[in-house]
């Protein structure tokens, strides 16, 4: 399972954007809008697994994780695009250590193997982590413009409706997953 080391620094949508998009023009709300944006973009990028902008995830094996034929499997990265991957054998005292140079790996569309058919116990007692940097930014490509106007229209939605919908209609409005779903990733 993948968790959150770095969120990113700066929101791909400011509070002035919102509040021009949503025609708001007191200060009273700042709080919420503010909360609202962050809580818009994470379920956007939870949806489409994607990071809106720069952050890095991590994953913590065992050893490689590998087929019943004892074959290495492919491991995905939680978010696109990525802007990079490093991977760290964990030492005895907790420590990670780069992985051995002698490993080679093939790095495409999110994902890593090994390039041999390596044994899963090749990677040391403590196992591994995988550090992915992913979103979009400096290291990778700009956000599109289609997705920075999905998450503003996505905050307008939460924020106009805040407290008149149930539960069974709180997901993402359907007039929005059609301009998000080419953006979704998904593994099969």
């Amino acid at each position: 399972m993948s968790f959150l080391v770095v969120d990113l620094a700066v929101e791909p949508v400011t509070l002035l954007e919102v509040k021009e998009y949503s025609k708001i023009e007191t200060d009273s709300e700042d709080t919420y809008l503010t909360a609202l944006i962050t809580g818009c973009r994470r379920e956007i990028e939870t949806f489409c697994k994607i990071a809106l902008g720069p952050s890095v995830f991590a994953d913590e094996y065992d050893s490689w994780p590998m087929d019943v034929e004892g074959k290495p499997l492919a491991i995905w990265s939680p978010r696109l695009p990525v802007a990079s991957v490093a991977i760290s054998l964990i030492a005895d005292d907790g420590t990670p250590t780069p992985i051995p140079q002698r490993i080679g790996l093939i790095k495409d569309m999110g994902r890593v193997r090994p390039v041999d058919n390596v044994a899963g116990n090749s990677y040391g007692p403590n196992g591994m982590r995988v550090l992915w940097s992913v979103g979009f930014g400096p290291d990778t490509e700009v956000l599109p413009a289609q997705l920075k106007d999905a998450l503003l229209s996505l905050i307008d939605y939460r924020w106009a409706t805040r407290g008149f919908t149930n539960s069974a209609e709180a997901g993402i409005p359907a007039d929005l997953l059609w301009r998000l779903n080419p953006y979704r990733a998904v593994n099969v």
